[in-house]
């Protein structure tokens, strides 16, 4: 590794992405903390060799290195979702790819990580995720649950969890809120 950093076979890319984790404010407060994710990429192939996560605090959160020079799996087989396919995905269901950024949050079926974020973007008033190709939208502020009450056995938790199919996943949205975000086919059309 420390030949490649001292040679120019390297590349840089920096992201930056907000953090919608229940523990951290975000969408709800109108303030989303950032992260930033430097990946250090092969000039010849494009393969990754490092990926690195910082915290708004400057603390390192992460560090991913690879492990041999032939091949590169991240230790979680997760990849940086690419805002060119969130975009294609978001035009193949009929819907604007209006202010997309990179987020990290939490939830029981559908977690993305500092180091493995997904893509969150607006079409008008309606919000939407991407990950591993899918497009999911997020239920309006009537399907909103609380992380507190969804932690213990409650009416509200057992409401929320027959909610859930196979196409619904919960998602956090920052402070003490979770959401449902659904699954929507290649062939959907804007309303």
């Amino acid at each position: 590794m420390l030949e490649l950093l001292e040679s120019d076979a390297l590349a840089a890319e920096w992201l930056t992405g907000a953090n919608w984790a229940p523990s951290r404010c975000g969408l709800v407060h109108g303030t989303q903390p950032a992260f930033h994710v430097l990946r250090l990429k092969l000039r010849a192939d494009g393969g990754e060799v490092a990926r690195i996560v910082l915290l708004p605090s400057g603390l390192l959160r992460s560090l991913r290195l690879r492990r041999d020079q032939r091949s590169f799996a991240m230790m979680d087989g997760h990849h940086i979702e690419d805002m060119t396919a969130a975009q294609r995905a978001a035009t193949e269901r009929g819907l604007n790819f209006e202010r997309p950024q990179y987020v990290a949050l939490a939830g029981p079926t559908m977690p993305c990580s500092e180091a493995n974020p997904c893509i969150a973007f607006r079409d008008g008033e309606r919000a939407f995720l991407f990950r591993s190709g899918k497009v999911f939208e997020l239920s309006h502020r009537t399907e909103r649950f609380s992380v507190r009450e969804f932690a213990r056995d409650s009416p509200e938790r057992r409401r929320a969890e027959s909610l859930l199919t196979a196409e619904r996943h919960f998602v956090s949205l920052g402070g003490d809120d979770m959401t449902l975000a659904t699954e929507l086919p290649t062939t959907s059309a804007r309303p």
